[in-house]
């Protein structure tokens, strides 16, 4: 994945996300759906992140592809909702450390410190 200032970022690495990303959440659910109202159940969880929730200096493309999932996981909830599927909202796990993962979107995790009574 890609990180960095959108006017630097190869459109390439674009394709990349948009078609991992966005696509592939809408891969997963036209795979799965059609089987969940023929049988009249089931459940499906959309993955995303916390970048599908706030924004992160120089990560534009990627936030905009976790946006991408929110988004249709919801709308999807809600074409759904009539037929009684059983629908999770998305899931957004908290950050861990990896190469992916910068400063930036780690630090929002942080825990204010303590004050001391006065």
């Amino acid at each position: 994945m890609l990180l960095g200032r959108i006017v630097d970022q190869p459109v390439e690495e674009w394709d990349r996300m948009i078609d991992l990303n966005i696509k592939g959440v809408l891969d997963g659910i036209r795979a799965v759906l059609p089987g969940m109202v023929e049988r009249g159940a089931g459940t499906i969880i959309n993955v995303s992140s916390v970048a599908g929730r706030k924004t992160f200096p120089n990560h534009t493309a990627y936030v905009g592809t976790k946006f991408a999932v929110h988004a249709m996981s919801e709308n999807l909830r809600e074409e759904v909702a009539p037929s009684r599927r059983r629908w999770w909202p998305t899931r957004s796990p908290t950050p861990t450390s990896s190469p992916a993962t910068s400063r930036s979107a780690r630090s929002c995790w942080r825990r204010p410190a303590r004050r001391a009574d006065t």
